[in-house]
C-alpha cells in the first residue's frame, strides 16, 4: 500500500518538475541555434523563433470538395503573419508589468473526521465519466452505480479523455496511437485516427462541438514534401465530429525548429486555436501561440516560462502558472497562479495574481461563473510525505483571492480536479496512508465528500438546457 502511494506521489513530483521544459519528444536531439533558422522579428522573444510549416487544409467545412484540393506547403516564421493586425502588436508593446502580488487569505476547512458519513445531498449536475482498468465508466448522478461504456482489450491505456461542449460525445486516445470518438447516447465508438507508431494526444473540441482537434507526433508527416519530411514532426489535425470528412492536418512544426508545441484550447471563430510552445534544451522557456492566419506568438514579457491551465467560459481570460522559478531554481521553487486577459485579437494583457504564496499550484480551473477557481496546491519544498490539497479561490472586492481547502487539509494527494456544477467539484485522490486512486465529489462548503469508486481522469458531462 505504501509503495503504491509513494510511486504515485513521485509521479506527481516528476510531472511538476517536467513543467520546466515541456515534454521532450522521443528522439529529440540537441536543438540548433534558433538564430540560424530564422531572422528574429520585433515581436519575437529571444530564443523562441522556430520555423513553422503551414499546411493549407482540405476544402471548407462541412462538406468535402468533389475533387481533392492539393495542399500548398509554405514555410512561415513565427511572428510574421501575412496580415497580422496592427492592434495586436500595439497590445504587446503597451503591456504593463503585472500588479504587485496580493497574498491570498487562506481559510482551511476543517478536516472531516474519519467516522463522518459521506455527503448524500450533493445536487446532480451532469454525469461523470472516468477511467478504470482501461475502460471508461459513467456515474449518471451522485450515489448511482458506475456503468462501463467501453469494452476495450485488456491492458488498454486511455488518456486525454474530453467531452464535447453539448455533452453528446466523448473523445480520447487509446494506447497513445488511436483517437476514438464515443457517442454517449448510443454507446457506439468510432476510431478517427489509427497510425502507430505515431503518437496522438492533446484533444480539444471546438466551442460548437462540430470539430475535434488533436496533435500527432510522426516521422511520416502527411502532405509534407519528401525533401522536408525529415525527423519528427508535430502535426495539428482537424476532424469533423459527424465523420463527414477524414481528419486532415492544418499546421505542422518540425523537430528542427528547436521547439515543441502543445494544443490547448479552441477559441470561438473560424479555426482559431490556442497552443503553448516550449523551447527544447536547458532554457525551458515557454509562451502562448495563437493559430489564426499562421502561428502568432503572444508573449508575456514578465513571465518567460508559463504553463496554461484553463480558458474562462467566455474565452476572455486564461489561467496560468509562472514556471520561471522552476527554470531558475529547480523543482522546489514556488509555482504561483495568475489570470491574464485574452483579447479578441489574441493579445495577452492585464495580468492579475491569484495565488502567490510559497506553494506550487497546478490543474486549476475556472468555475461556471468565470470568477471562482479551484486548483491543486502542494507545499514547497516538495516532499513525497506531504499532501496535495484542493483549494477553492474566491475573489474579493479588493482583487485578492480567499482560499478554502476542500475535502480535508493534509489528508490526501490529489492529482486532478474538475467542476461539478456550481456547488461541488469532482477529484481524483489517494489517501496519504496509501491505496488506489479514487474519484470523489467534494462540496464547496468544506464538508465531507462522496466517494464514487476507484478510478482516474474524471470529467463532467455538461448539462445543456432544452
Amino acid at each position: 500500500m505504501r509503495t503504491a502511494r509513494t510511486a504515485l506521489l513521485i509521479t506527481t513530483l516528476l510531472i511538476l518538475a517536467a513543467l520546466m521544459a515541456g515534454c521532450t519528444l522521443p528522439g529529440s536531439e540537441e536543438p540548433p541555434d534558433l538564430s540560424e533558422l530564422v531572422s528574429p522579428t520585433p515581436q519575437e522573444e529571444e530564443g523562441l523563433t522556430p520555423e513553422v510549416i503551414e499546411v493549407t487544409p482540405l476544402g471548407e467545412r462541412p462538406g468535402a470538395p468533389e475533387t481533392p484540393i492539393g495542399l500548398d506547403i509554405e514555410a512561415q516564421e513565427l511572428g510574421e503573419p501575412t496580415e497580422a493586425p496592427e492592434a495586436e502588436a500595439e497590445a504587446v508593446e503597451e503591456e504593463e508589468p503585472p500588479a504587485e502580488a496580493v497574498q491570498p487569505t487562506v481559510t482551511p476547512a476543517p478536516a472531516a473526521p474519519a467516522e463522518e458519513e459521506p455527503a448524500e445531498d450533493i445536487p446532480a449536475a451532469g454525469a461523470i465519466l472516468f477511467v478504470r482498468e482501461g475502460q471508461i465508466y459513467r456515474v449518471s448522478a451522485p450515489g448511482a452505480e458506475a456503468e462501463p461504456l467501453t469494452a476495450l482489450p485488456e491492458g488498454s491505456v486511455i488518456r486525454d479523455l474530453t467531452v464535447s461542449p453539448a455533452g453528446q460525445a466523448a473523445a480520447f486516445t487509446i494506447n497513445g496511437t488511436q483517437v476514438a470518438l464515443l457517442d454517449l447516447a448510443s454507446g457506439e465508438m468510432t476510431i478517427l485516427d489509427e497510425s502507430p507508431p505515431d503518437v496522438v494526444s492533446h484533444l480539444a473540441w471546438a466551442p460548437a462541438g462540430d470539430l475535434l482537434y488533436y496533435q500527432k507526433v510522426t516521422t511520416n508527416p502527411e502532405n509534407i514534401p519528401a525533401a522536408q519530411a525529415v525527423g519528427l514532426w508535430q502535426m495539428i489535425y482537424e476532424a469533423p465530429a459527424d465523420l463527414s470528412l477524414e481528419p486532415a492536418p492544418i499546421t505542422a512544426v518540425p523537430e528542427t525548429s528547436g521547439s515543441e508545441v502543445a494544443l490547448r484550447f479552441v477559441l470561438p471563430g473560424d479555426r482559431r486555436l490556442l497552443l503553448t510552445e516550449h523551447q527544447l534544451g536547458e532554457g525551458g522557456l515557454s509562451r502562448v501561440l495563437l493559430f489564426d492566419r499562421g502561428l502568432l506568438p503572444q508573449p508575456l514579457e514578465a513571465f518567460p516560462s508559463i504553463g496554461v491551465l484553463d480558458l474562462s467560459p467566455d474565452a476572455s481570460r486564461l489561467l496560468f502558472v509562472d514556471q520561471s522559478g522552476l527554470v531558475e531554481s529547480g523543482a522546489d521553487a514556488p509555482v504561483p497562479l495568475y489570470v491574464v486577459t485574452l483579447g479578441a485579437d489574441g493579445a495577452l494583457s492585464g495580468v492579475q495574481p491569484v495565488a502567490t504564496d510559497e506553494a506550487a499550484y497546478s490543474d486549476a480551473a475556472f468555475g461556471p461563473d468565470g470568477q471562482r477557481i479551484v486548483a491543486l496546491r502542494a507545499g514547497v519544498p516538495l516532499d513525497v510525505s506531504q499532501s496535495v490539497d484542493v483549494v477553492l479561490l474566491t475573489p474579493g472586492a479588493d482583487g485578492s483571492y480567499a482560499q478554502t481547502v476542500l475535502g480535508g487539509e493534509g489528508a490526501y494527494t490529489h492529482t486532478a480536479v474538475a467542476w461539478y456544477g456550481a456547488d461541488a467539484v469532482v477529484v481524483q485522490r489517494v489517501p496519504l496512508d496509501g491505496g488506489e486512486p479514487e474519484i470523489w465529489l467534494l462540496p464547496l462548503d468544506g464538508s465531507a465528500g462522496m466517494p464514487l469508486g476507484v478510478g482516474e481522469q474524471p470529467v463532467v458531462v455538461p448539462q445543456v438546457a432544452g
